[in-house]
C-alpha cells in the first residue's frame, strides 16, 4: 500500500496529467463545499444556525490551517491519490468546540497485529472487538520521528476516527 501510495503521489505532484486528475476529481466532489438551508419557521433559529455553520466553517481545522472547504478539497485529493483517508473529530481544548484533524494513513503505524486477551485483535493500527467491530484506531503523534526513537502512540475511540475507503475485499 505504501509503495503504491508513494507512487500516485509522485504522479499526481509532479504531472500536469496527475495534477489535472486529482484536481477534477476534487473539483468535482466539493465543489463549493457544503451549505445548509435550516427548515425551520423560526427566522430568528434559522439565521443562528445559518451563521453557527459559517463559524464551524472558518475555524473547523483545529491546526488553524484551512476553512472546511479547504478541508474538503485535501480529503478529496487524499481520496483520489491514496484510496483513503483519516479524519480525528475532536474538541477545542479551550472552548469545547469541534475541530477536525487530517490524518495521514503513515499515522496508523508502530503497532504490531496482535489477538487481545478480550477476544479483539489489532490490525494495521485498528483495533476490533470479537465481533469484527472497529473500536479504537492506535495513532502515531508525529510521522516526522523515525519509529524505533520517541514514538508516542494514542489509542484513539473509533467514534472520534472518520476513516472513509472502498473496500475492495470482504474482510
Amino acid at each position: 500500500r505504501q509503495l503504491a501510495a508513494a507512487r500516485a503521489r509522485w504522479f499526481a505532484i509532479n504531472t500536469p496529467e496527475g495534477a489535472g486528475m486529482v484536481n477534477a476529481f476534487s473539483s468535482n466532489l466539493v465543489a463549493n463545499g457544503p451549505s445548509i438551508r435550516p427548515v425551520t419557521l423560526d427566522k430568528q433559529l434559522r439565521e443562528q444556525l445559518v451563521a453557527g455553520f459559517g463559524e464551524f466553517w472558518d475555524r473547523c481545522d483545529i491546526e488553524g490551517n484551512s476553512d472546511l472547504g479547504g478541508i474538503l478539497q485535501r480529503l478529496a485529493w487524499l481520496l483520489f491519490v491514496d484510496g483513503e483517508f483519516f479524519v480525528h473529530l475532536s474538541a477545542d481544548p479551550e472552548t469545547g468546540e469541534l475541530r477536525l484533524r487530517i490524518l495521514s494513513p503513515e499515522q496508523l503505524t508502530g503497532v504490531p497485529d496482535q489477538v487481545l486477551e478480550n477476544g479483539g485483535r489489532i490490525i494495521a493500527n485498528v483495533e476490533f472487538d470479537n465481533a469484527g467491530r472497529r473500536v479504537a484506531y492506535y495513532i502515531r503523534e508525529n510521522v516526522d520521528v523515525p519509529l524505533m526513537t520517541g514514538l508516542t502512540i494514542r489509542r484513539v475511540p473509533a467514534d472520534d476516527i472518520c476513516h472513509v475507503y472502498e473496500p475492495k475485499f470482504a474482510g
